[in-house]
């Protein structure tokens, strides 16, 4: 495969990937209107401009998991929390774009509504349902960790006590349970923004030699 069409495919595919993330999609839509609806997504987007950004947030996953077998339990929490609010965000610009929320507006709504508020009654604007309580805890308690080691917030401890000892193994326990908030905002993205959408990409992903 030569470098042009290894660009043409890339492209497709981020294309394609677009088109499902931000368009609402109809189970009930045949073949050759999925694949309409989609060539006219592409048209508006090359007329309108054409831009593409960078996506970190596995790239921030699979650090914070690394530093946390590396027992550097603030950096994971660094990277935990991060990556937190990029899938909060995405889930929010997802829904946001697909009520046809202007794109200035979307970049306003994340910039400047705090996290605990994003999750709770801006999601409920959005039609959506909140984060679950017992997630918005294990977050909230990731990010009290990540700011004392980012604002600095270090504790003294006696030398001659195991302080220091169970506040690692505090922490130790909340990075643990981190995962089953990652765990959780991934289903809640599969269903709020890809929804049932294996057959649309089967579609578009389609090869001829699969027909």
């Amino acid at each position: 495969m030569s470098k042009k069409d290894d660009l043409s495919n890339t492209i497709f595919r981020i294309m394609s990937e677009t088109f499902l993330e931000y368009v609402d999609y109809d189970a009930s839509l045949t073949e050759s209107e999925i694949k309409d609806n989609f060539i006219k997504f592409v048209d508006k987007a090359t007329r309108n401009g054409f831009y593409i950004s960078t996506d970190y947030t596995e790239n921030l996953l699979k650090k914070a998991r690394s530093f946390f077998d590396e027992k550097e339990l603030y950096l994971s929490s660094l990277f935990y929390a991060t990556y937190f609010e990029h899938q909060i965000n995405y889930l929010i610009s997802g829904v946001c774009n697909r009520k046809k929320i202007s794109t200035k507006d979307v970049i306003q709504i994340l910039r400047e509504i705090p996290f605990r508020a994003k999750c709770s009654w801006l999601l409920k604007i959005l039609d959506l349902n909140p984060v679950a309580p017992e997630h918005l805890k294990i977050m909230a308690q990731v990010f009290e960790v990540r700011n004392s080691f980012v604002h600095y917030k270090w504790q003294c401890y006696n030398m001659d006590s195991h302080d220091s000892e169970k506040e690692e193994s505090k922490i130790f326990k909340i990075l643990n349970e981190a995962e089953k908030s990652v765990r959780y905002l991934k289903r809640r993205i599969n269903k709020n923004i890809h929804q049932d959408k294996k057959r649309a990409v089967k579609l578009l992903f389609k090869t001829p030699e699969s027909n």
